[in-house]
């Protein structure tokens, strides 16, 4: 740290292990996407308790047992991971010395506990046990495992912090944000399409707008903490930031058809495994790593952004990265 008689030049900041003299001087900005991208965070905010559950209490006896075990279940990896995220963005924060990406987190962490009030209101007002959904990991073997996973994953790896570890955690990050947390909106739109449940859909709808801001923020933390520290970007870099990819995707395979079993309301265990590599595949190449799945192109649920995306939202991760960047001179 410097002393705090010196000023920081603009230049001289980093994402990570730059000078740090604990203000929060925001413009002119030396990370302008993570100002950006705060901003939509700010003006997408909202409330769970906005959303009246009244039709989908009145709807929940009219499903089916299968449908009945998948919303718990989905319900109770969600609200875990959302608790995880909490906890594991505190980590990803106290390494950070831009006072922008800092700024952008503190948000994100924010977002992070509505969604953990979101889930909390659906979880009671279907009248689930939260004890019992919350802890359903003691229960289910392959949730604990995702949720071992998600610890190891993304608190900066297993070997503690370096340059390196960060960025694979910011790709850790939108795994868990994009693959995880997708996969899962998949089940509660699956009911909507079916004209069940709409607003534990309207709930999801809102949480995963937040989640695409969430993509952005570490697409761009990735990008430019590469772009100060190059010498990290390696072939063997690149190779195991596709393998956390991949291993998640893996993982959240056999967690999709775990939730459906045999196949429910026109998900099957093979548009379950396409959609998950699909994501995969999208969000690698976001990153700028290419296609982890070749040739998975094709989205097989394409009901997902149509439910997800209308007017007011902008839900859509890959059709609105570039307008983030674009046009921030202001900064």
């Amino acid at each position: 740290m410097k002393s705090d008689k010196e000023i920081i030049n603009l230049d001289d900041y980093r994402v990570i292990n730059g000078p740090d003299n604990g203000l929060m001087q925001i413009k002119p900005a030396k990370h302008p996407a993570a100002m950006a991208i705060y901003d939509k965070m700010r003006e997408d905010h909202w409330n769970e308790s906005s959303v009246d559950m009244s039709r989908d209490v009145q709807q929940w006896s009219s499903l089916t047992e299968a449908e009945q075990r998948g919303y718990q279940k989905a319900l109770a990896f969600l609200s875990n991971l959302d608790g995880l995220q909490l906890n594991n963005l505190n980590v990803v924060n106290s390494h950070v010395t831009s006072p922008w990406y800092r700024m952008a987190l503190s948000r994100q962490i924010f977002d992070e506990s509505m969604h953990v009030m979101a889930y909390s209101l659906m979880i009671e007002t279907m009248g689930f046990d939260p004890i019992e959904t919350y802890n359903m990991f003691m229960t289910d073997d392959l949730l604990h495992e995702k949720n071992k996973y998600v610890r190891v994953m993304n608190v900066l790896m297993p070997e503690g912090f370096s340059t390196e570890n960060f960025a694979l955690a910011t790709v850790a990050n939108q795994a868990l944000e994009g693959i995880m947390f997708q996969s899962g909106f998949l089940f509660f739109y699956a009911l909507a399409e079916n004209k069940k449940m709409p607003e534990s859909a309207k709930q999801i709808r809102y949480i995963h707008r937040d989640e695409n801001n969430h993509l952005r923020l570490f697409n761009a933390m990735f990008k430019d903490v590469l772009a100060e520290n190059p010498e990290v970007d390696t072939p063997e870099f690149r190779e195991r930031a596709k393998d956390i990819l991949k291993n998640t995707a893996e993982l959240e395979k056999q967690w999709g058809n775990h939730i459906i079993g045999d196949g429910i309301m026109g998900l099957s265990n093979e548009l379950m495994e396409t959609y998950i590599e699909y994501l995969t595949n999208q969000y690698s190449k976001a990153l700028g790593l290419g296609e982890i799945y070749p040739g998975v192109t094709k989205d097989p649920a394409p009901f997902v952004e149509e439910r997800a995306d209308d007017v007011a939202f902008e839900t859509n991760f890959f059709e609105s990265e570039r307008d983030t960047y674009d046009d921030m001179a202001e900064w």
